[in-house]
């Protein structure tokens, strides 16, 4: 099988050779990185002590193959690439509620408008850096 193979969807678990051959590398290479990722990876233990992996598992190894085989990041790289991937900007607080007027508490929603579109441009914002920040990183690559 090749890495962009798909398992299959009903299982809850996959062992490790059926791991390591979807990603098309060996067995130990799939345990190496089950130790060296071990915040991301978790496989569960059966009492044979035989590890078996999650869709999330497999999902994260395949992000690992990826950026170690095919974009040639040195593990400690794929492991600040992963890391970096985590942080998700969350929508920021709002600075503070306009005051309460007349002209709000009758209706005019022209001065909470302003304000929750400087919240939503504060978002939009934040992910147009995330979208320069991963393709000045893909752009290492072309």
């Amino acid at each position: 099988m090749n890495p962009t193979a798909q398992m299959d969807n009903n299982k809850v678990y996959y062992g490790i050779g059926e791991v390591a051959e979807t990603l098309g590398v060996n067995v130990s290479c799939v345990r190496y990185w089950a130790n060296e990722f071990a915040d991301i990876i978790k496989p569960h233990r059966n009492k044979k002590r035989n590890r078996f992996f999650t869709r999330r598992d497999l999902t994260n190894l395949r992000k690992i193959h990826y950026l170690v085989k095919e974009c040639g990041f040195s593990l400690q790289g794929a492991r600040a690439k992963l890391e970096a991937e985590k942080f998700v900007p969350r929508r920021p607080a709002p600075v503070g509620r306009p005051p309460k007027t007349e002209d709000a508490a009758t209706g005019d929603a022209e001065s909470l408008l302003a304000h929750d579109d400087i919240a939503i441009k504060a978002e939009a914002l934040a992910r147009l850096a995330n979208v320069r920040a991963m393709l000045v990183e893909i752009n290492k690559y072309l």
